[in-house]
C-alpha cells in the first residue's frame, strides 16, 4: 500500500546520499518528503529547500526579516546564514523527514 501523500503530483521524495548534511541533522539514507512551494505562502520557521542566487541549494529552517532571509540549522546551534530576499527562491517545503536506521 502506498500512502496517499506520495501520489500527489506536487510531492517529491528525496533520499539523502552521503553525510554532507549531517550538520543539518540529516544523515545518509534519510528520506525527505517535500511539496512544491507556492509563492503566496509564508515559509517562516519551516524547513525548506531553496536556491540562492539561482545556484546554491540549501535545506534549512527559513525566516524572513524585512529584506533579508535567515536560514538556521534544522538541529543544533550552527550559525545563521543570511541572504537578501531577492536572491532566495524557495523551491520546496519539507513536510516530513524520516530517519534511516540500519
Amino acid at each position: 500500500m502506498v500512502p496517499g501523500i506520495l501520489v500527489r503530483e506536487d510531492t517529491v521524495l528525496f533520499r539523502i546520499d552521503g553525510n554532507e548534511l549531517a550538520s543539518e541533522g540529516l544523515k545518509d539514507g534519510d528520506l525527505v518528503l517535500v511539496r512544491e512551494a507556492k509563492a503566496i505562502e509564508s515559509f517562516d520557521n519551516k524547513i525548506v529547500i531553496a536556491l540562492i542566487g539561482g545556484e546554491r541549494v540549501i535545506l534549512r529552517r527559513h525566516c524572513k526579516f524585512g529584506t533579508m532571509v535567515h536560514f538556521s540549522a534544522i538541529e543544533g546551534d550552527h550559525p545563521i546564514i543570511r541572504f537578501p530576499a531577492e536572491n532566495v527562491e524557495v523551491k520546496y517545503l519539507v513536510t516530513s523527514i524520516t530517519r534511516a536506521f540500519e
